[in-house]
């Protein structure tokens, strides 16, 4: 028997065509992914006639003598014969700000900033908090920062920055008027030392008693009436400071001696 199919005499088609000698003969067919009688044989477009297995959603057919061949759409990538989404997110391949969060989806990505920042994700600008006053109105500071900001209470106030109470100074054991019979004055924000009641601040800056140095007052005796007053007066304006001084002549006592009478009316 003679080889038509190993001595070329066959008259398969030269493409797309298998020969298969016989007894005496030759037969001729058409290869898969061709058409035809052996003799005559065609590609078949797979893509045209969709007789493909390309994924429609994330690739695309392109055909080729006797099959075809599927070609991941960006941006995904093959895994076998399976085309998978590339997570831009995770490779870094995104264009998002380093303020911003990455989103991977299906084709794409999203990006959006962060909680404190304005923007488009690609481009975001911190926020400052601090020009809408969101601390405690006069006794709260605002310190912006990066995507946040922080609230304090100013100096002389307690809380949390977004509500302060005034701290009163002088409410504790230990009085913050170290001078002798000082007496402590709570104001907002602070305190403030003065002499207590019945005592004045004296030139000396000391608390001095007024009952006590001005009940009465003995000047030289014999001494005319308006000497008296001038001399008690000259007295007590070098010791008060600030301070109403009143005197009263009570005349002479039954020895003979001149005196008067002083108060001081401590300053408002």
């Amino acid at each position: 028997d003679i080889d038509e199919c190993t001595d070329g005499t066959h008259t398969c088609s030269v493409q797309g065509a298998r020969c298969d000698n016989t007894i005496g003969s030759f037969n001729c067919t058409c290869l898969p992914g061709y058409s035809g009688d052996g003799v005559t044989c065609e590609n078949i477009d797979e893509c045209s006639t969709g007789t493909h297995n390309c994924n429609q959603t994330f690739a695309s057919c392109m055909d080729i003598d006797g099959s075809f061949r599927c070609m991941c759409l960006r941006p995904f990538t093959r895994n076998g014969s399976i085309c998978e989404n590339v997570n831009e997110c995770a490779t870094g391949a995104h264009n998002c700000s380093t303020v911003a969060n990455c989103t991977d989806v299906d084709y794409f990505f999203t990006c959006a900033c962060l909680r404190g920042y304005s923007g488009d994700g690609v481009n975001c600008t911190n926020i400052d908090e601090c020009l809408t006053n969101p601390c405690a109105a006069n006794n709260g500071e605002c310190t912006d920062s990066p995507g946040s900001f922080s609230c304090a209470c100013r100096a002389g106030y307690t809380g949390g920055g977004f509500m302060c109470a005034d701290i009163d100074e002088c409410a504790g054991a230990t009085s913050p008027c170290l001078q002798a019979n000082e007496a402590c004055f709570n104001t907002p924000g602070s305190f403030r030392c003065d002499c207590a009641t019945n005592f004045y601040r004296s030139s000396q800056d000391s608390c001095m008693n007024v009952n006590t140095l001005f009940s009465s007052d003995v000047v030289p005796p014999n001494s005319p009436t308006g000497e008296t007053l001038s001399w008690t007066i000259t007295r007590l304006n070098a010791s008060l400071t600030n301070y109403r001084v009143f005197v009263i002549d009570m005349g002479t006592n039954p020895m003979g001696t001149s005196v008067a009478s002083a108060f001081a009316v401590p300053p408002e």
